[in-house]
């Protein structure tokens, strides 16, 4: 695992967690001590506390603290082991034989071995909910003995790696999966696993408490410390509105609290008593996906003069005030592996006002109506933002408002239409729309052939440009199929090479969390994936 980063002043590595601190003179090495609560103010409460359902990232954040994995993915995209102490895979990628660690036992007592692996797999195959299986493409298992289970895919894949990796891939105690695998959406109490922390009280809609594993002793191999959590206890609670949350924080009330908006990030930087930790998610950036197959987004040159017509770095320092960086490829520079963001890409593009004019005269609209905006052949230029209204977060309302007005002053209408959930994943199967948004924190590049391959189209997948190209296809596919992780980088490299020459999406900002701290707390730290990791290596300044 990561630590968060402070962005305040001079960074300097100290040792132990390797944690950087904002300060402005070198101070001693400074060592962890045990003992203390924190408090956390998390900003939304699961609504379903069953990992392998569903995996919001408030959700996986807490479910991470109490059940362990299998595997664990280093910060340089490679997989350590966890709970295996080791693994082999078969030549067609298919099997994996796991060799489980012997010291391992559930918060209950119970030991944790190959037959306890089983028990959740039937667990999660017996479930119609359960999405864990259907994304890792798990097909079956075999327990060899006691300490060795095998287990079959149906077809190789990077992407199954990632999953076993997760906490959607955490495993509950035989006794919880038998006796409460029914309770487990609506009470985390009986969500009992190998954890460094257990679940110990929890009140819908105020809170929870997590209390620390006196016997743990079984971290990831990368973890330069092994042996029980520092904190005695996790107190949390769930405030939505981010005003509470800073509120708090400044009161002394809080310890921690999560997303932190970008305008409140200057008051908590600049306090005495609080600091900002800050990490970029792997994955996507927000960008815009251009439907490359509805006219006139059919024409590249209605492409690159949208993407000329925005001066994002302005739109960037209006909304967020200098806190969130642009970004230049289809893949965030903190995504796994090294090597795989195309860093030759960055500054390859800029606002550029008579080139967007240039482009659009040469694509044919030339004439403009009585209110500015480009028409051909007495049609005007507009197109269709359709937006998932459930996933408008992080002030990305303001900063739309911000692009179209740029647009505008091109002579092209940009209708952005937040929808529901039902109707943007009709109009997206349908291909009724111009341009869309998201951004997906994933810490692998197989999210390039997921959002570039044929097989991927809105109809089976979030291919949102639906690019539809077998040669692209020769490019993304090995990313999720090949273990070569040499030609795999290449790849990733290629596909966002022609994602700029192509200009199938235009990327906006690298999405970046903001938690807001007591200078008192320390160790905080980040899965590869960019979530806040488990509380493992915190603790408190005393």
């Amino acid at each position: 695992m990561r630590v968060l980063k402070r962005p305040l002043g001079k960074l300097l590595a100290l040792s132990c967690s390797a944690i950087l601190l904002g300060l402005s003179a070198p101070l001693a090495a400074q060592t962890p001590v045990s003992g203390g609560t924190l408090t956390y103010y998390q900003d939304v409460e699961p609504d379903n506390w069953n990992l392998t359902h569903v995996w919001p990232t408030p959700l996986l954040v807490l479910g991470g603290n109490v059940v362990d994995r299998l595997i664990h993915l280093g910060d340089d995209g490679e997989y350590y082991p966890w709970l295996a102490s080791s693994w082999e895979i078969s030549e067609d990628g298919k099997l994996y034989t796991f060799h489980l660690r012997k010291d391992v036992k559930f918060h209950n007592g119970e030991v944790f071995d190959a037959h306890a692996v089983a028990a959740n797999f039937d667990m999660w195959k017996a479930d119609p909910s359960t999405t864990t299986l259907r994304v890792a493409g798990l097909e079956g298992y075999e327990v060899v003995d006691d300490y060795t289970i095998r287990l079959s895919f149906t077809n190789p894949s990077a992407q199954a790696m990632w999953v076993m990796s997760v906490p959607a891939f955490g495993f509950l105690a035989p006794d919880a999966v038998k006796n409460h695998a029914s309770d487990l959406s609506g009470d985390p109490t009986k969500m009992i696993g190998t954890g460094p922390f257990k679940v110990t009280a929890y009140t819908r809609g105020q809170g929870m408490t997590l209390e620390r594993n006196p016997d743990y002793a079984w971290a990831p191999s990368t973890s330069d410390y092994q042996g029980p959590a520092y904190l005695d206890a996790v107190k949390i609670s769930f405030a939505p509105d981010p005003s509470v949350r800073v509120g708090v924080l400044t009161s002394g009330q809080a310890d921690l609290i999560a997303n932190v908006p970008s305008i409140f990030v200057p008051q908590l930087e600049s306090a005495a008593n609080t600091a900002v930790w800050e990490q970029k998610s792997p994955g996507l950036p927000y960008h815009l996906d251009l439907n490359v197959q509805k006219a006139p987004m059919d024409d590249i040159r209605v492409r690159k003069a949208l993407r000329a017509a925005l001066d994002v770095p302005t739109a960037l320092q209006a909304v967020y005030f200098g806190k969130r960086e642009q970004a230049w490829t289809s893949l965030s520079p903190a995504t796994p592996l090294v090597g795989a963001y195309n860093e030759t890409l960055e500054n390859s593009w800029a606002y550029n006002a008579e080139e967007a004019a240039k482009l659009l005269d040469e694509a044919g609209w030339s004439d403009r109506d009585a209110e500015g905006y480009r028409v051909k052949d007495g049609q005007r230029l507009a197109l269709d933002w359709t937006v998932r209204a459930s996933l408008v977060e992080d002030q990305r309302d303001t900063l739309s408002e911000a692009l179209q007005s740029m647009v505008r002053d091109a002579g092209i209408e940009l209708r952005r239409t937040p929808v529901d959930s039902g109707a943007y994943t009709a109009q997206m199967k349908d291909g009724d729309y111009h341009l869309t948004d998201r951004s997906m924190t994933t810490p692998d590049v197989y999210i390039l052939r997921r959002i570039y391959a044929s097989n991927m189209l809105p109809t089976a997948g979030v291919n949102y440009s639906r690019v539809g190209d077998p040669a692209v296809d020769a490019i993304v596919d090995p990313l999720v199929t090949s273990r070569d992780n040499a030609l795999r980088v290449a790849n990733a490299r290629k596909a966002q090479e022609l994602d700029f020459e192509n200009v199938w999406s235009i990327p906006l900002y690298v999405r970046v969390q903001h938690f807001g701290s007591n200078k008192k707390v320390q160790g905080l730290s980040y899965d590869a994936s960019g979530w806040l990791g488990s509380f493992y290596t915190t603790w408190l300044q005393q």
